[in-house]
């Protein structure tokens, strides 16, 4: 979404620069001249290593506060609008509101200001491992966490914020984050793109489930695993299917192999990996239903955009932004996440009533053809970075 929004930005003859971290940069065969792979994250985004930590952590601080001055010293922006700080050091936030004061805006598509950092999370958990005596580890984990001291979130002004919904604007502010001024700006999809007319699309026999994206328990993954072993009592393969396009950690993925093995659902389940992006829309479209069983609660989710834009009868959850735009037996089916019963009694309301799940796709493709416009989202951020750009004249520098 990033990537999408600096391209409309430029497309609209605004000039933009990306920093952004070294996550797999040596994969990207041709890059644009605009876009600066150069920061250093804390950790692997998979598994933290305390050795790598301490050895490299305030080196690769160094480097990155060196790396956002020169691009700040050579670009000279009218704004900066800080996008996610997973596993990167927020004072790197602060240091740009230092450098381009009052000019420094922040789209909030996730709860970084609030998340506890993977060193953090490690040594926490150290104390309760039991490997050594209490008052050792908790020695120990002292001293680990002091080390973050210096990357405290609560100097960040957060003067200009606007977040991808209302529950994540609530949220941040039940984190404590003072944000007396922040909006909410919907994200949204290329709608062209995805879409398909109704009339032109049947519902296939065996019913044909899809989950896409990361594989893993706080999207919900072996929910909808569980909950078609439970419809395997009832259905047979010719009657419903489960595709899962995506990957994950692979301790993860085997839990989901061993789920699948026990239960004796091998020809109800099958596991794509990852497919290319450009490629989503026509996968979308050889699907009836988009399983959407995240636990953690979702920013807003762009996979349930796509997928009701697309004419998918959508059967979610309702955490985090989702449950904005979701009404039950109205636009879609919803359940109680981590609720594999609920889920399979939501699927099962598919396959036994008639029409139910055209109704619903019907429903939800027009939900997406009136709010998911992504030309809506370029145009209010749009409007947002150039506020933030105007602030020059009445901040001292």
């Amino acid at each position: 979404m990033c990537r999408d929004i600096a391209g409309a930005f430029i497309d609209r003859g605004h000039q933009v620069e990306v920093l952004t971290s070294r996550f797999q940069k040596e994969m990207i065969e041709q890059d644009d001249p605009n876009i600066h792979r150069e920061l250093y994250l804390e950790s692997d985004v998979h598994h933290y290593n305390p050795v790598d930590y301490f050895l490299q952590s305030q080196r690769n601080d160094e480097r990155n506060f060196e790396t956002l001055t020169r691009n700040i010293q050579d670009f000279q922006p009218d704004a900066v609008v800080v996008w996610g700080m997973w596993l990167l050091n927020p004072q790197l936030a602060a240091l740009a509101e230092k450098l381009c004061p009052g000019r420094v805006a922040y789209y909030f598509c996730g709860y970084w200001p609030i998340e506890e950092d993977p060193h953090s999370q490690y040594w926490r958990a150290f104390v309760d491992n039991k490997r050594l005596p209490g008052w050792l580890s908790q020695r120990i984990s002292r001293q680990a966490l002091a080390r973050q001291e210096n990357r405290s979130k609560d100097q960040l002004e957060f003067r200009h914020v606007t977040c991808v919904s209302q529950a994540v604007l609530d949220i941040l502010r039940e984190g404590g984050i003072p944000l007396p001024n922040a909006t909410v700006t919907y994200n949204g999809i290329d709608l062209d793109e995805f879409y398909a007319p109704l009339d032109q699309k049947g519902f296939h026999t065996p019913l044909r489930l899809m989950y896409a994206g990361s594989l893993g328990a706080n999207k919900g993954v072996d929910t909808a695993v569980q909950a078609v072993a439970l419809l395997s009592k009832k259905f047979s393969p010719g009657d419903v299917h489960l595709t899962l396009v995506g990957k994950g950690h692979p301790a993860f993925e085997d839990q989901l192999h061993q789920i699948i093995g026990d239960a004796g659902i091998e020809q109800f389940v099958t596991m794509t990996g990852w497919i290319d992006r450009v490629e989503m829309p026509q996968v979308l479209h050889q699907h009836d239903v988009l399983l959407f069983p995240s636990r953690w609660p979702e920013p807003l989710a762009r996979m349930m955009m796509e997928g009701m834009a697309a004419g998918l009868t959508l059967v979610s959850t309702t955490t985090g932004g989702t449950a904005e735009f979701l009404e039950h037996r109205q636009n879609s089916l919803t359940f109680e996440a981590g609720d594999a019963v609920d889920l399979a009694h939501q699927i099962d309301c598919l396959l036994s009533e008639p029409g139910l799940a055209r109704r619903l796709a019907k429903a939800g493709q027009e939900l997406a053809l009136e709010q998911f416009d992504e030309n809506r989202m370029y145009d209010e951020i749009e409007e947002f970075a150039v506020q933030a750009a105007q602030q020059t004249s009445s901040v001292s520098p």
